[in-house]
């Protein structure tokens, strides 16, 4: 997938993700929206792979411990 990416998506060569990605975006707007004293849950919408993530600000803000 790779080549593949790279070829419709050129931004991808610099850090790992596309402009339309919005995982990024995402994360980081539930990270503003959320304090430190809440109780977030997980109710398992996916395989739990954002640890084998290799682009790491994509990877950060999906971890809301701390």
């Amino acid at each position: 997938m790779g080549k593949q990416m790279e070829y419709f998506y050129p931004e991808s060569k610099f850090g790992g993700f596309t402009d339309i990605d919005g995982t990024i975006t995402f994360f980081n707007r539930v990270n503003a929206l959320i304090k430190p004293s809440f109780v977030v849950l997980d109710v398992g919408c996916g395989r739990g792979a954002y640890s084998e993530d290799p682009v790491s600000l994509r990877k950060k803000p999906e971890n809301f411990q701390g």
